[in-house]
């Protein structure tokens, strides 16, 4: 090589090296952009061209997810099962390469609160992932249940006040913060599962999972969880504080075909009363005394 054109390759070398650091900055900026640069053996002309093909497309898109993931910390105390699960199933630099475009978005529209980077990460995962996929349905179980506890967390609830004898033309109305889900696993089950690294779901294809009832306790204002019958699940969906105990017998008695006997039902609801969670008005008020009369 003569010195003329080795110092052109060098001038060339020199001028390349600040492109090819600008083109990964940029990529590293608006992680999206990274999809519409030619790869090696892709459509392109001009010098431009010839660095993005000569760079590592992919591992710069997962690095930007990495980049992206780390980002994400300030919700790992609201999500730590569901950032675990991804971890364990190795799916988090995949995930968070993907969501980065839509992250740069976001921060773009300065929604970095907690609460939209909440709602945004969790509408991508829940788009972005299968329930059929055995570990993507571990990662959307612990998903779903992080979300619930952290809704209840922030809920209102109605005031309590203990009811008197509820009969059945007395009317049931939710009063504390409760949801219902229908999950995959139990959250002990879940989390035992996930740490054990076999991030695959017990629960075959075809197979229920449990019904949770999600509440939180006023008093310690921790979020409880316990299993419930379906159809337990399904009766306090049907409690909107304007059906009797009695009318609700009835839309049971529809639901299943069978007979619902007013005063069974109030056993039932009675059980949700002894949690804060509902209360009767029409009730008869409670007895403070014998009567005098005989």
């Amino acid at each position: 090589m003569s010195g003329a054109s080795g110092a052109a390759a060098e001038r060339d070398h020199l001028l390349a090296a600040p492109r090819v650091h600008a083109y990964i900055a940029a990529g590293l900026a608006d992680p999206g952009i990274i999809g519409t640069w030619p790869a090696a053996g892709g459509a392109g002309q001009g010098d431009d061209a010839a660095i993005t093909r000569s760079l590592d497309l992919d591992g710069l898109r997962r690095f930007a997810g990495f980049v992206t993931m780390v980002r994400q910390n300030p919700l790992r105390p609201v999500l730590p099962l569901t950032f675990d699960a991804l971890a364990r199933a190795d799916l988090e630099i995949e995930v968070f390469a993907d969501y980065a475009p839509h992250f740069t978005l976001l921060a773009r529209r300065g929604g970095l609160d907690l609460r939209r980077r909440l709602t945004a990460f969790a509408g991508f995962l829940e788009s972005r992932l299968a329930a059929d996929d055995p570990a993507h349905a571990v990662v959307l179980d612990a998903l779903g249940h992080e979300l619930t506890v952290e809704r209840l967390r922030h809920a209102v609830g109605g005031p309590f006040a203990a009811p008197g004898a509820p009969r059945p033309d007395s009317v049931p109305r939710v009063t504390g913060a409760l949801a219902v889900r229908e999950a995959r696993h139990h959250p002990r089950t879940l989390a035992r599962l996930i740490e054990s690294g076999a991030v695959e779901s017990a629960v075959r294809r075809g197979e229920d999972g449990p019904t949770l009832l999600y509440w939180r306790d006023e008093h310690t204002h921790r979020v409880q969880v316990t299993e419930i019958t379906p159809l337990a699940g399904y009766l306090l969906g049907l409690v909107d504080g304007h059906a009797t105990v009695g009318e609700l017998a009835d839309r049971l008695g529809a639901a299943t075909g069978e007979r619902c006997d007013p005063a069974g039902l109030l056993a039932v609801l009675q059980g949700f009363t002894d949690l804060r969670l509902l209360t009767f008005t029409g009730a008869a008020p409670p007895p403070i005394g014998e009567s005098p009369c005989a």
